[in-house]
């Protein structure tokens, strides 16, 4: 438990209720290359062979992931 109250967190959404809500551009960013992925895979399914090369496929999939983190936490440094 937090220890905040119901009116704690009433007020505290308040606060923020004068603000805009921003887009954090990481999540759908990410949310579309991990469906993109999945889709190579369902497609080399499917032809019964790899679309691509499976370490090659890895290593985009890693250097990915690293560059839709670096974007997250600049989009979050920048909200500060």
């Amino acid at each position: 438990m937090s220890g905040r109250t119901s009116a704690g967190r009433a007020r505290a959404g308040r606060a923020r209720a004068g603000r805009p809500r921003r887009l954090d551009f990481a999540a759908p960013i990410g949310g579309l290359f991990f469906l993109a992925v999945a889709g190579l895979y369902v497609a080399g399914a499917v032809r019964g062979r790899p679309v691509g090369d499976p370490m090659i496929v890895a290593g985009v999939v890693l250097v990915a992931w690293g560059v839709v983190g670096i974007v997250q936490l600049l989009v979050r440094a920048n909200r500060r």
